[in-house]
């Protein structure tokens, strides 16, 4: 059907009018006044054929809009519908601008279907149906003269908080009326209508043209009272005198007197300020827009008052000049030094739209002060013209005296009451003492911080009377408080008033806090409001955290507080059920309980989450009687029960209605099963209920009656300290007898439902569906629990999964034959539970469901491998579901069903009171035949888990894996990196140790006669003369140093290729080894029905390598961090590991590929993108599958050594979307994806803090053949080690351009040094700007890198180096030998072992020596001065040789600098 997309729920609504009246055109003598209950307006907006006539008023609290609204005289039957609305012509109607509309279907006798209004909007010229709807659900409608003509009564709120929704306020709207003659049923897409119009003039629906008898249509329907006005009564003279005063300090005072005509009203306002004044009310909203204001200013001698109406925050503009008339006369004006006093008088009543009318209704009062006067030469009628307020503020005030009904009118209900916000987070719950002078409060919040509670007359802070209270470490803080504005409230007695807040007492649990507290009705303070038979706006807010003082607390969140409107002693007992809140339940039908606020004292109330339902009750004192109070959204019958369980056999129940003439009927009843329950008395018992009472108004009945908690009737439950099911209903229609009255409606519609409650203690509300019963509707408060609850006794439970994401009720039926499952998943695609005897799919009893346009699916199914089920009746087996029925609303789907203990099928599993493995799924979208819906695990937007647990007692175990040597991994890719992990770090405590003990280990020792301390220089020189060739003397060669005294690693670090050793590429086929082992022990683990369906073995198998390569990009990550933990634990180096980095990218890459081609092969294409449900997976893992080949394209080693930067940024514009697509591919990838987030980041941060923050170079030196030394202060943080290496940033070439340079420092220096060779663009640039900069500023990132060997452990060193590359060696030099630093200090050498050093360093001229030639004779001097202690540290000084190789000139360096001639 169009616009809907729920059913008409026929409910008894008010008679809205008394006789008979007709709307039609206007007359020109018509009255323009007050749309009210005596006098309703009326509009013709169609004077053709069909006649569309619309007829309202505002009710007397100016809530709520009643509508009439009929269509007459069509050519033809209607089966489409008739729409009538309101537009904001400010901001443009059908053009986006807010548009609100109606929709009124008639019955279409054809296809069933009964009439019903519909909220709706109009959008890209069609008419569509909103999310939330606001017209109230007690609608009429109307039918006749063979559906030619028809109509609807209805009701919605001025104000519902739909943004879809115009908020009606008292000016002008644009009506929108519509029609469509035949059908429509395009749902989705909207309608279009037949016709469509905007009436011309704007239409005021507080005040408008008044209706007029015996005019316009003349048909109504025989069965629905239409809009009438009411028997002439007696005038009451209104009386109304008072002041109301801004907060402190003072700036604002408004007195008012209604004069004896009653008639005229005066004001006197009072400004502290010698410029203009200005107060106006709003009756509908705190807000300028809409406002009725009077602004003046006395000046010279002169006063002006302006009569205005305010159309948003700009200045109002006068009456007369938007058409209206300045209504205020006896104006008189006087100023002192300080203030400005400006008196006035007006109509109470002026018949102007831009005025208010003055009525006993609470309205929101706005006043402001400007610095200076207006323009004096202002005119009426033209634009007034003063500067900006500068104090402003408001607050609530009645203006005439309300008629109160008198107390004693108030049976029943009075007094007791309770509010939850929507999700039932928020719960206040109130009941009146005994001897009607105080009011207990309960308030229980889901938080563990403070928690609040206010009244005012409307929903704002400024004079709003707070209660604001916390729990920390289990004591209690309650503030009595009064606000002024949002800011934190100031506390009473602080500002002249009492502290009023008596037996207070608060406790907190892990998730709530519950604070309770007693306050006089009048406490005599007037920083308290006065509790009485008023309609308050109820404020509550919820913070994170406690707070610190009576004056510091943290602000509440967006989603942190709320209003609603409430009388605490009114007769309803109850908030009204037309709420202004805006936002939605959970779930939107009634059957659940939110949390219930119980009490040791006995006092509490619960509320069903649609509010259809509302139970309070009080225990006495001396703990013998307890009193309930009932009240059912209805004017039929209302009725609660009492049992074990939530079933109606042997159930204790009372039920009870109000007449229409105010008569009470309640009974004292016992319940035998699902029919009307005799009464006790009649089969042998006792009618326990006294002290009966009952009320009803025009939407609500109340029922309160006492009861001994121990009545001694064998008919009625006893109430102990124990867990009750609390089972309710309503009945749309009073009975006619004790014996005689309707059987409720379903839980869809709010008829009934059941929750558990302790009434004597503190308790958990645990509710479940009972046998043969429709679905529970599960509230959030269900849906967010996360333990299982049984009642032993009768099998009954719930199991919740950890994440929220599926719920399973069940309970035993009577006969103890069968069980009742209720299955609740979060999705609104199909759901399934099995069961099984170990964690495995494989001959699982399965049961499958979705609904789909309200027909709900269900396949009782049986498992062979990890396929989709086959249904039991295709196996030969029987359907064995029963009772199946089901729903889905916005955000759940929940399915029924009752099956046998015992089915007697061998497809069936047999439910005995033993543990079992529980299996839950659900899907995102559902089936689209028994055979073909999405696979948990293997598409987005699925899940599955599992638990162990008795059905029967509910007793759990932990989950455990199909593996019982590894019970917590749950996959092949976790094993994987489980086993990794163990892997590193065994390898990580024989690294420790063997370096531990390996350093007190010397290598073989060298003859002493070979390591004479030696003063020759041997210098070979191309092309030198012979004479020269003659004088160089051998070296002793490393193989005459010593076996194996430098071999550093042996035959495991011998390169092979490239970066690769031996030892690593031995270690690259273990771990692809390591990953073949548990891809077959996964895939054997993984049950499947290989000989029936090989295809099965291809699946398993896909599946595997698919966790595989989530281990493996989790993995990959590791090496390719700089701060990496295979450094910290295996003292590798980032050069060396980042090796494995690729390897490992590639064997992924390879593992992706087996993965997708053995899916394919399992399924073949055609299949899996024909599933219309695996699509959207597919194609989530293809862009995961083509970002993983772009990260191993564009990282080849042609790419990443010729250009780096490239390389690097595509290397991170593809990782992004692999992660990403694929977490949404599988979420089975998502906590590798997290992980590897963790790793990465863990080092971006560490290189963050080390290279962040730019040091200024102490030094910065050009060197001969283009060589720069660059020289800064070490990072008091940072540990080095001889021969590393740093990556080096100059923000003043290039703030985001990285390159790694060798540290030729010692480890001891406290600056690092390196030189710089000008070899590429980027070198070259810095050594030409260099010379440019005063100050050079350089950012550190390391060091990083380490020596393969421990060379301090052997005797002999031997240093070979070329050119530039001499860096690394330097700094094992000055490590071993010592050095003078920059500042001229002697840093001592440390030599461990090391009995000789050979250095061998290959250069094209002299030049290249220069770089190092202070070094060199210094470590010359130390050698040669050894025997006399002078310059070394540590241990003793090695023999040097040094040797060094110039392939070009020998001509002395420009600095003079020269090889030395051997000594």
């Amino acid at each position: 059907m169009p616009c809907a997309s729920t059913s008409f729920i026929g409910l008894a609504s008010l008679v809205l009018f008394a006789a008979v009246v007709t709307c039609g055109t206007p007359a020109a003598n018509t009255q323009v006044g007050a749309c009210t209950y005596n006098e309703p307006c009326c509009v013709t907006l169609n004077p053709q054929e069909p006649l569309i006539t619309l007829m309202w008023y505002i009710d007397i609290d100016k809530k709520e809009l009643e509508v009439s609204a009929t269509l007459e005289n069509n050519q033809a039957p209607i089966n489409g519908y008739l729409a009538v609305g309101a537009g904001d012509p400010d901001a443009g109607i059908f053009t986006g601008g807010p548009d609100d509309l109606w929709v009124i279907h008639p019955p279409n006798q054809t296809e069933s279907t009964p009439g019903r209004v519909v909220d709706c909007h109009f959008s890209m010229m069609k008419i569509r149906e909103d999310e939330s709807q606001d017209v109230l659900p007690d609608a009429k409608i109307w039918q006749s003269n063979g559906g030619k003509d028809f109509g609807a009564h209805f009701r919605r709120n001025l104000f519902t908080g739909d943004q879809k929704d115009v908020a009606l306020t008292d000016r002008d709207y644009e009506v929108l009326w519509a029609y469509r003659e035949e059908p429509t049923h395009s749902n989705r897409g909207g309608m279009r209508p037949t016709s469509m119009s905007v009436h011309s003039s704007g239409i005021n629906f507080f005040k408008y043209q008044h209706c007029t008898t015996g005019q316009g249509h003349s048909k109504t329907s025989p069965s629905v009272a239409p809009i009438v006005a009411a028997s002439p009564v007696a005038k009451k003279i209104p009386t109304g005198k008072g002041t109301w005063i801004s907060g402190t300090p003072t700036k604002f005072r408004l007195d008012w007197e209604v004069q004896p005509d009653g008639e005229t009203i005066q004001f006197v306002m009072t400004g502290k300020t010698r410029g203009w004044v200005s107060f106006g009310w709003n009756p509908t909203s705190y807000s300028m827009r809409g406002c009725d204001k009077y602004t003046g200013w006395y000046t010279g001698g002169t006063g002006v008052l302006i009569d205005s109406y305010s159309r948003g925050h700009d200045t109002p503009s006068d009456d007369q000049s938007l058409g209206g008339t300045l209504d205020t006369t006896g104006a008189t004006f006087s100023a002192n030094s300080t203030h400005t006093i400006i008196s006035f008088k007006r109509k109470l009543v002026t018949n102007d739209r831009y005025d208010h009318d003055v009525t006993n209704q609470t309205v929101s009062l706005l006043w402001a002060l400007g610095e200076n006067g207006g323009t004096m030469e202002w005119n009426p009628g033209n634009e007034p013209s003063y500067d900006e307020h500068q104090y402003y503020g408001g607050g609530g005030v009645r203006f005439l005296d309300e008629d109160l009904p008198p107390a004693s009118n108030c049976t029943g209900g009075r007094g007791h009451g309770s509010y939850s916000n929507s999700d039932g987070s928020y719960i206040l719950s109130w009941a009146l003492s005994a001897d009607n002078t105080s009011m207990v409060f309960d308030m229980v919040a889901k938080t563990t911080g403070w928690v609040s509670f206010g009244i005012n007359e409307i929903c704002s802070m400024g004079s709003a009377d707070k209660v604001t209270g916390w729990v920390s470490g289990g004591a209690l803080t309650i503030l009595d408080t009064w606000a002024t504005g949002y800011t934190v409230p100031s506390v009473d007695t602080s500002a002249g008033g009492t502290n009023d807040i008596q037996s207070a007492t608060g406790t907190e649990n892990s998730t709530h806090t519950h604070i309770r507290w007693t306050r006089l009705l009048d406490t005599g303070d007037a920083k308290d409001y006065k509790l009485y038979d008023h309609w308050y706006s109820l404020m509550w807010a919820v913070g994170t955290s406690d707070g610190t003082s009576p004056t510091s607390y943290s602000q509440h969140s967006t989603k942190g507080y709320g209003c609603q409107t409430v009388n605490f002693l009114g007769c309803s007992g109850a908030a009204p059920s037309t709420s202004t809140s805006t936002s939605t339940s959970l779930l939107t039908s009634t059957s659940q309980a939110v949390s219930v606020p119980c009490t040791s004292s006995g006092i509490g109330s619960w509320m069903s989450p649609n509010q259809a339902f509302i139970l309070s009750w009080v225990v006495s004192p001396d703990k013998l009687s307890i009193t309930f109070s009932m009240t059912g959204r209805t004017t039929g019958w209302v009725s609660m029960g009492l049992n074990s369980q939530c079933s109606m056999t042997s159930a204790d129940k009372v039920v009870g209605w109000v007449d229409s003439g105010g008569a009470l009927t309640i009974m004292d009843a016992y319940s035998t099963g699902y029919t009307v329950p005799p009464l006790d008395t009649s089969m042998g018992g006792t009618s326990d209920i006294t002290a009966t009472s009952g009320t009803q108004n025009t939407t609500h009945t109340t029922l309160t009656w006492t009861r001994n908690l121990i009545t001694g009737d064998s008919y009625d439950v006893d109430i102990t300290d124990s867990i009750l099911s609390v089972m309710w209903a309503v009945g749309t229609a009073d009975g006619n007898s004790p014996t005689d009255y309707s059987m409720h409606g379903s839980q869809s519609s709010g008829g009934y439902g059941c929750t558990q409650i302790n009434f004597l203690s503190d308790c958990t509300s645990i509710s479940y569906s009972s046998p043969a019963s429709e679905p529970q509707q599960v509230s959030s408060a269900v849906i967010q629990s996360s333990s299982a609850a049984c009642d032993i006794s009768t099998a009954n439970g719930m199991w919740e999964a950890s994440n929220g994401m599926f719920t399973l009720i069940w309970a035993m039926t009577n006969d103890s034959t069968a069980m009742r499952f209720t299955m609740i998943g979060k999705t609104l695609g199909w759901i399934s539970v099995g069961f099984n005897t170990r964690y495995a799919m494989d001959r699982a009893d399965k049961y499958v469901g979705w609904v789909q346009s309200g027909v709900v699916t269900l396949l009782d199914a049986s498992c062979k491998g990890r396929n989709i089920p086959d249904e039991d009746t295709s196996l030969g087996g029987t359907d064995d579901c029963l009772n199946v029925n089901g729903y889905e609303n916005s955000t759940h789907t929940v399915i029924s069903f009752t099956r046998l203990l015992d089915t007697g099928d061998s497809h069936d599993f047999t439910l005995t009171n033993t543990v079992i493995w529980l299996l839950w799924a659900w899907s995102s979208s559902d089936g689209i035949s028994p055979t073909n819906y999405a696979t948990h695990g293997m598409s987005s937007g699925t899940s599955y888990g599992g638990t162990q647990i008795n059905l029967f007692s509910c007793s759990q175990q932990p989950p455990s894996s199909a593996l019982f040597l590894f019970p917590v991994i749950q996959n092949p890719g976790q094993g994987l990196a489980a086993t990794l992990a163990l892997f590193i770090v065994l390898c990580s405590l024989v690294f420790w140790l063997k370096k531990g003990v390996g350093a007190g280990v010397p290598h073989k020792a060298v003859a002493p006669e070979t390591l004479k301390a030696s003063k020759d220089v041997e210098m070979e020189a191309v092309g030198a003369s012979k004479k020269d060739k003659k004088k160089k003397k051998k070296a002793p060669s490393v193989e005459d140093a010593g076996s194996g005294c430098c071999s550093g690693g042996g035959f495991c670090n011998k390169r092979v290729y490239g970066m690769w050793s031996l030892g690593g590429i031995i270690v690259c086929v273990l771990y692809a080894l390591l990953n073949i082992a548990w891809g077959v022990f996964w895939v054997w683990a993984w049950p499947t029905d290989w000989e029936s369906k090989p295809a099965e073995l291809l699946e398993s198998a896909a599946r595997v390598l698919g966790h595989m390569v989530s281990a493996n990009m989790l993995i990959a990550v590791l090496p390719a961090t700089r701060n990496s933990l295979l450094v910290v634990l295996l003292g590798e180096s980032f050069e060396r590991t980042v090796a494995f980095h690729r390897w490992l990218g590639r064997w992924t890459l390879f593992l992706l590929l087996s993965h997708v081609g053995l899916f394919l092969g399992s399924r073949g294409i055609d299949v899996i993108w024909s599933s219309g449900a695996l699509v959207i997976s597919q194609v989530f893992g293809a862009v995961g599958l083509l970002s993983c080949l772009g990260l191993n394209i564009f990282s080849l080693d042609i790419l990443r050594r010729k250009v780096f930067n490239f390389f690097y940024y595509t290397h991170l514009f593809f990782i992004g979307p692999f992660f990403v697509f694929a977490g949404l591919h599988n979420e089975a990838f998502l906590p590798f994806a997290y992980a590897a987030a963790a790793i990465y980041g863990l080092d971006r941060i560490f290189r963050v803090v080390w290279g962040t923050i730019p040091r200024k170079a102490t030094e910065v030196v050009s060197l001969p053949d283009g060589v720069m030394r660059v020289r800064w202060p070490k990072h008091p943080l940072r540990r080095y080690n001889a021969a590393q290496y740093i990556f080096l940033n100059f923000p003043q070439l290039d703030l985001f351009e990285w390159h790694p340079f060798t540290l030729s420092s010692a480890p001891r220096e406290r600056q690092c040094e390196v030189n710089i060779k000008s070899l590429g663009n980027h070198t070259a640039t810095l050594l030409k700007r260099a010379s440019t900069l005063k100050n050079l500023w350089v950012r550190a990132d390391g060091p990083y890198g380490c020596l393969q060997v421990q060379m301090k452990t052997y005797p002999i060193v031997v240093l070979i180096a070329g050119g530039i590359g001499v860096t690394p060696m330097m700094s094992i030099m000055r490590d071993i030998f010592g050095v003078i630093d920059a500042n001229g200090d002697n840093i001592p050498g440390s030599s461990g072992r090391v009995q000789c050093v050979y250095f061998h360093w290959g250069i094209r001229s002299m030049e290249q020596y220069s770089w190092f030639s202070h070094d060199f004779e210094y470590i010359r001097t130390i050698v040669n001065n050894a025997g006399e202690g002078i310059g070394h540290g540590e241990g003793h000084c090695p023999a040097l040789r040094l040797s060094f190789h110039v392939s070009g000139s020998i001509s002395p360096a420009p600095d003079g600098s020269a090889v030395p001639e051997p000594s």
